[in-house]
């Protein structure tokens, strides 16, 4: 059964965004999934009030427990769901944490995301930052985003 869902979840996710896998999760669990995000990055930059992340091969989606499901998408893929359902990023934007390697270990800065851009293996996000301080340049990172 696991399974099962696990492949029509990741064929939803392909095909229609997070909007139509929440349905047919809801229609298989009286729970609804939450999913949160990670994007690798080789480097990235801010300016102004847009962070940019290069070098992203994918983005990688899971969901803790009971469902632990997981998978991967590109990152063109992720800016089509932005805005899916009712419940969409565009109508309640997530919370993330940058990570990024210093000179002295790795440092997270907290971020909200107001909406999202792909060009390329380049991402880019409309932000407001929480908490930490941003670097004008960085190189290896991860950003980590909240559940849908």
């Amino acid at each position: 059964m696991k399974s099962r869902l696990l492949i029509v979840s990741v064929l939803v996710l392909t095909c229609t965004g997070f909007g139509a896998i929440a349905a047919q999760q809801q229609s298989d669990h009286s729970e609804y999934v939450d999913y949160m995000f990670v994007f690798g990055a080789k480097s990235g930059s801010v300016e102004g009030d847009t962070l940019t992340l290069n070098g992203v091969p994918n983005v990688v989606y899971f969901s803790g427990r009971p469902y632990r499901m997981a998978g991967q998408m590109d990152a063109d893929t992720f800016v089509k769901v932005w805005s899916d359902g009712k419940d969409g990023f565009s109508k309640d934007p997530p919370n993330a944490v940058l990570s990024m390697m210093g000179d002295h270990g790795a440092f997270n800065v907290v971020v909200e995301l107001l909406s999202v851009k792909a060009e390329g293996d380049a991402v880019s996000f409309k932000i407001r930052k929480l908490d930490g301080e941003l670097k004008r340049e960085f190189g290896e990172a991860a950003l980590f985003v909240d559940s849908l």
